[in-house]
Parts: structure tokens; sequence; C-alpha cells
């Protein structure tokens, strides 16, 4: 053998081998054994991906408001929000259809939403809330009570919650997620920069690759997580992927 060799797995998830849970991103695909010589590592890499924007911004990460009042009056409670994809308008809309006494409008100078008790001060509560990040909220309760019945989000709303797609493995490929300690099974990071319902494209810009150091291998899991760990549903639908395997000379 020369000092390398490639072949490449070309990747549907409809046809995975077997599905590890109902996301549809988290699979193994079973293969042929490929062993290589002593001397020699196989590396891995993402050549190319193609996803379906088919998962929703808004999802059971974050979809939870939780308000108290002094007094434990309307607006008290928690409500959810339903999955989906929303612009600002559309999600300003639907929380005030939501919330009781409350109204919701968008400010599209400072991306901030202005929420509005038509009867009584509230707290947002920074700790049993997951919707921080989507409606501008502060994790610091004090920060999220609203003063004469009216509350400015502290920050800038962000409804683009999902920004990167990691795709990890079930090999350790020594790459270093920060999010994750002592977790070095990564392949690449993929940024979201398309629009809702489209499609994401990947293509490896530099030919980078992982050594396994294995010398032989017959399966791949492949899962598809959010910048934060999270699980991508892809509601049904299917994304392709090409990987490469190279045989290497190890030095």
């Amino acid at each position: 053998m020369s000092n390398y060799d490639s072949m490449q797995l070309f990747l549907n998830s409809k046809y995975a081998d077997k599905q590890l849970d109902n996301t549809g991103t988290n699979l193994i695909f079973n293969f042929d054994y490929i062993s290589v010589p002593n001397g020699h590592y196989i590396h891995l890499s993402v050549v190319n991906a193609i996803i379906p924007w088919s998962f929703y911004s808004i999802n059971g990460n974050n979809n939870q408001i939780t308000i108290t009042t002094t007094t434990l009056a309307s607006p008290q409670g928690t409500y959810y929000i339903s999955y989906g994809n929303y612009n600002a308008i559309q999600l300003a809309g639907y929380l005030t259809a939501l919330i009781p006494n409350i109204t919701v409008t968008y400010n599209t100078i400072n991306n901030k939403f202005t929420f509005t008790s038509s009867t009584i001060n509230f707290t947002i509560d920074a700790n049993l809330s997951t919707c921080q990040e989507i409606l501008g909220l502060s994790t610091q309760a004090n920060e999220n009570t609203s003063f004469g019945n009216v509350l400015l989000s502290p920050h800038p709303i962000n409804l683009s919650s999902i920004r990167t797609i990691t795709v990890r493995s079930n090999y350790n490929t020594g790459n270093i997620n920060f999010g994750e300690n002592n977790f070095f099974c990564d392949l690449c990071s993929i940024a979201v920069t398309s629009a809702p319902n489209g499609l994401i494209i990947y293509n490896n810009p530099n030919n980078y690759s992982s050594n396994l150091y294995l010398t032989e291998i017959n399966n791949i899991s492949i899962k598809l997580i959010d910048q934060s760990g999270f699980p991508i549903n892809l509601n049904k639908q299917y994304f392709n992927m090409v990987l490469q395997i190279d045989v290497l000379r190890f030095t």
C-alpha cells in the first residue's frame, strides 16, 4: 500500500441502519470492515453535507415562560410557545394572544420587546424560564421585573437560536468542544446561514481531517447537535453527507 489511500462514504439519513431516537439526526451506519496495515491510521472528515432547515428555532429547549406577581394575580403562570420559526412581529403577536393581560410589542430600532401589563407589575422568572435568549431577557431575576407595569427586554432579542450544527461521531477525533469539557468526538461545525425551510449546505473549506488512531472500522454513528449540545430534530426530513476515510502512514 502507498503512503496514502482514501475512500468516501455517501450517507443518506433515510437509509441509516439504526435510528437511536426520534430526531432523525442520531443514527448508526454499518459497512464492511476497513482494515489498514501496521504503521497506518484511519483519518476521517466531512467532505460536504446538505441538511434541510426543517427544525424549529423555538422548540422544547427554549419555549417556556414563567411569570410571577406579588399578589398571585394574572398574568402569573407558566406558558409555552408553540414550536416553530417566528419573526419578531409574529412572535410579539403570538405572546400577546398567549399571556393574559400582557401586550407585547416589537421595536425594530433597538431589536427589543416591550411587555405591558394592563393590571399589575410582574417578573419573568429567570430560573424557571428557558426563553431568555429569544426574548432578550436577563439571567438576573431583578432585571426582568416590570416598572409601572412595563418591562423592556434588557437585551436585544435573538430568534436565531440554532446558529451552528455540530457533526458528532462515536470516535475520538481529538477536536475540542469548549461547550462540553472533555468531549472530543466532533468532526466539524456547520454555520446556519440560510433561511428557514431552505437547505443548509456545507463544504469542507480546508480539507481538514481528524486522525482516529484506529486501524479498522466497520460502522459510524452520526449525531447532529446545536451549539449548546442539544439534539436537532429534522421533523421526519432527511439529510445527506459525504464522509471521507483517508489511510495515512503514521509518522
